[in-house]
């Protein structure tokens, strides 16, 4: 029913709205908010120095990532100088909070495996529970289901136990989430209605909302338009009360990708206008543009070209601004349908090519990043050598070889950590490539040939030559739409061999002639049956008008690739 390349990011989406949630109602100096805090560090020192850095995170954590990090780096680097526990552990927790809104899920929840190694996150089960609850976030993003599931599953246990309503809820509704990208429904379903039986007896109606809003996303999902209806008037209602107008917003917007993954575009883009209405792009810059972007994929859809190229590119400038890249490679996607859909092919590479560069960026980062953490974990070594040498009540001498044999163990610990970290490493690019290919054969063929068209062979040349002006001559010349269409009469057209075609077809587009010319004409099918001009037209007219011979094979062809029947895309539209 959805389009499982759209999943990973609505429900990404999702996750970070609930991740709002996670992390209110924790630090026990939120509330706090001096006018000049910036002023005030400045003559701080010791604990009180920490404590302000914490704050100072918190305050530009929605609105400038890098300057929150090097907070928390600051406050790291006093919380290891410093004897209070609970102050290193919040400085881990909340370099965990920021490499998850980078994108950097697996350095983050390395950072909530520090803080929960902290013997007062051990005594404290707030920060504890909340770590792990946070750490199933991360492996749910990263794909590591089972191990995601375990630490939702100790959380809720726990909070059983310890009879906290609160987190019981959150975590059946991250449990729902968790069963909503495993696409088992059902089981979502029943999950988020756990959580929303115990909000409502609390009256928590910030979190009813946020309930009632995922309930809405898996009924779009399971292609129940009136219980989603339902759900999401009753979270609109629930935040309009609370006056909430960014949580509105992404209600709004959730809703919207939703219909728009079930193409009901019409109705997307009334929702995505009204969460563009509400959105304020100076306090939440990040929501704007996952607005333009979703709202510029649905023009695209709806054939406004203009209108659709004009926010996609508005959206792909502010993720670069922002450096969101999961996002920011999500919408080069969005493009490269966009100028291979109209045959703009010059902009196609280029947008293809950066999508391939942002991926290598990705990777460059994550080793930056494993490299970031090695030096901490060498500092957390050498520090913890150090208080425990103040400990110690010995001679000079004695305490000078404990010293000389802790800096030596440090040192092999910290290469051994690299050489660990570096295999880590390679295994984890290895399987991010592997991953990258199984998502699109295609994206993978193609960047084989644009990377490397300098060192390739001349008939391997002529191939991209001959596909671009195979693409340019099908599209201009609508030559998909001849009933008795053949290769033959392709490589009479232009001057080659029906043999280079079905080559350059299989090289490059990753399918055979017949798979690549139906592309084509499921997406005339496609404009044909939202049209309104031809909503008396019979199936059997719109395939012949199409290039099918006959309306069995129409169906067959249209079904294998939309996962709709020519009818029930008709209907949805």
């Amino acid at each position: 029913m959805s389009n499982p390349k759209n999943s990973r990011f609505f429900i990404s989406v999702l996750v970070a709205s609930l991740f709002v949630v996670v992390i209110s109602d924790l630090y026990p100096y939120q509330h706090t908010q001096p006018d000049s805090l910036e002023l005030k560090i400045e003559s701080a020192t010791g604990d009180e120095k920490i404590i302000l850095l914490h704050l100072l995170i918190r305050k530009n954590l929605g609105i400038d990532l890098a300057k929150a990090n090097e907070y928390a780096e600051e406050s790291l680097k006093y919380s290891l100088e410093s004897s209070t526990d609970s102050l290193l552990a919040y400085s881990y927790y909340w370099l965990g909070v920021i490499n998850y809104y980078g994108d950097q899920w697996t350095l983050s929840s390395k950072y909530y495996l520090k803080a929960l190694e902290n013997k007062w996150t051990q005594s404290n089960y707030g920060l504890k529970y909340k770590c792990m609850n946070n750490l199933g976030i991360n492996n749910e993003l990263l794909g590591n289901y089972e191990k995601s599931a375990d630490y939702y599953y100790k959380t809720l246990n726990a909070m059983i136990e310890l009879k906290d309503s609160s987190m019981i809820a959150n975590a059946y509704n991250n449990l729902g989430l968790l069963l909503t990208r495993m696409e088992d429904f059902e089981q979502a379903e029943e999950k988020f209605r756990s959580a929303l039986k115990i909000y409502q007896k609390y009256d928590y109606k910030d979190r009813i909302a946020l309930c009632h809003q995922n309930l809405s996303i898996v009924y779009l999902y399971m292609g129940d338009f009136t219980n989603a209806r339902t759900h999401f008037d009753d979270a609109v209602s629930y935040s309009e009360y609370l006056h909430d107008p960014q949580g509105l917003t992404v209600i709004y917007q959730d809703y919207a990708f939703g219909l728009s993954a079930n193409a009901r575009y019409n109705e997307a883009l009334v929702y995505y206008n009204k969460a563009m209405e509400l959105n304020d792009s100076t306090d939440f810059p990040i929501t704007y543009y996952l607005i333009c972007s979703g709202k510029g994929n649905v023009l695209f859809n709806l054939g406004r070209k203009q209108e659709a190229e004009e926010l996609l590119l508005i959206a792909d400038k502010g993720f670069k601004e922002l450096s969101a890249n999961v996002m920011l490679a999500n919408n080069e996607v969005f493009l490269t349908n966009f100028y291979a859909r109209y045959g703009n092919w010059n902009k196609f590479k280029e947008r293809f090519e950066s999508y391939m560069d942002l991926s290598k960026e990705m990777l460059k980062q994550e080793k930056i990043k494993s490299v970031s953490e090695m030096q901490v974990a060498y500092e957390t070594e050498k520090k913890n050598q150090q208080i425990e040498f103040q400990k110690l009540e010995i001679d000079s001498q004695r305490a000078q070889i404990w010293l000389t044999s802790g800096i030596a163990v440090a040192i092999f610990a910290a290469l051994l950590v690299v050489i660990l970290t570096s295999r880590e490493l390679k295994k984890k690019n290895k399987n991010l490539f592997e991953s990258n290919m199984e998502l699109s054969k295609r994206w993978a063929q193609m960047q084989r040939f644009y990377s490397s068209i300098e060192e390739m062979p001349n008939d391997e040349r002529d191939n991209i030559s001959l596909m671009s002006r195979l693409n340019k001559f099908i599209v201009e010349k609508e030559i998909y739409k001849k009933l008795d269409l053949n290769i033959n009469f392709l490589a009479k057209e232009l001057n080659t061999n029906s043999k280079y075609i079905s080559k350059a077809i299989n090289d490059e587009a990753g399918m055979n002639f017949n798979t690549y010319i139906n592309t084509f004409r499921i997406e005339e099918a496609k404009k044909t049956l939202r049209s309104k001009e031809t909503i008396s037209w019979s199936l059997e007219a719109i395939a012949e008008n199409c290039g099918f011979n006959n309306q069995t094979s129409f169906i067959h062809a249209f079904k294998k690739n939309t996962g709709l029947t020519p009818s029930a895309f008709r209907k949805a539209a």
